[in-house]
C-alpha cells in the first residue's frame, strides 16, 4: 500500500508538534525575506519573549 505524500498537511502537523513543545512558528514568504528583511526582523523581536536580565553568579 502506497501512500500519498501531501506536504501541505505534513507541515500543518509538524508545525502541531513544535508548538505542543511550546514553540512558536514564524512564517515569512521569500519575497518578504528579500523585499522587507527589516520588518520581518522587527516582526521577530517583536514576536519573540525576551530572556530575563542576567543576574551575575560563578
Amino acid at each position: 500500500m502506497t501512500e500519498v505524500f501531501n506536504k501541505k498537511e505534513y507541515i500543518k502537523k509538524r508545525q502541531k508538534e513544535i508548538e505542543a513543545l511550546g514553540i512558536k512558528v514564524l512564517r515569512y514568504t521569500n519575497n518578504d525575506v528579500l523585499n522587507n528583511i527589516e520588518g520581518v526582523l522587527c516582526d521577530i523581536v517583536a514576536t519573540t519573549p525576551h530572556p530575563p536580565p542576567y543576574e551575575g553568579g560563578d
